[in-house]
């Protein structure tokens, strides 16, 4: 999280980043050819493809927290596996999109941020218990910890994207 921003932050201040944050991450993944999306990658092997696949499972395990849910369910892995390390657990979540198509990738993750969007607007602070997803320590901090695990890393990626579409 930026160290200027507050742990107060409201639901609609973060729908508000989020959604500024996600349409420039869709510019970024829109403005080349799709061979390019997933020709060319970065040192680590990742191309734009697999950097906005990353972005969409990691967003919804946002949403399974958001609904009560446990995160790991929300990648697609067992509780084990989300105990691993980050770069490990991040190498299991990539290859459950690998040799998916361009559309394909576009389409879920629109999918996925309306899905996430939606769980927003109906997030209920007051009916959220402890089982699995967030926590009542964490209930008074949801909008900066949205804007943080969402918006956040929405331009993170972006910025993983742009690199690799000019290099």
């Amino acid at each position: 999280m930026t160290p200027d921003r507050q742990d107060s932050q409201s639901i609609e201040d973060a729908l508000a980043a989020i959604q500024d944050s996600w349409d420039k991450l869709i510019v970024a993944m829109s403005t080349a050819s799709e061979a390019d999306y997933t020709g060319t990658s970065d040192a680590a092997g990742w191309t734009p493809l697999d950097h906005l696949a990353h972005v969409t499972a990691w967003e919804r395990s946002r949403r399974y927290w958001l609904l009560g849910r446990p995160r790991y369910a929300g990648l697609g892995v067992t509780a084990d596996e989300f105990e691993q390390g980050i770069d490990q657990l991040n190498e299991i979540v990539r290859q459950q999109t690998a040799g998916h198509s361009y559309q394909q990738v576009i389409d879920d993750a629109h999918l996925g941020h309306q899905q996430m969007l939606d769980a927003i607007l109906s997030y209920n602070a007051t009916a959220q218990q402890d089982i699995g997803g967030i926590t009542r320590a964490e209930s008074d901090r949801v909008g900066a910890l949205l804007i943080e695990h969402l918006a956040d890393h929405y331009d993170e990626h972006r910025g993983y994207i742009e690199t690799i579409l000019a290099s």
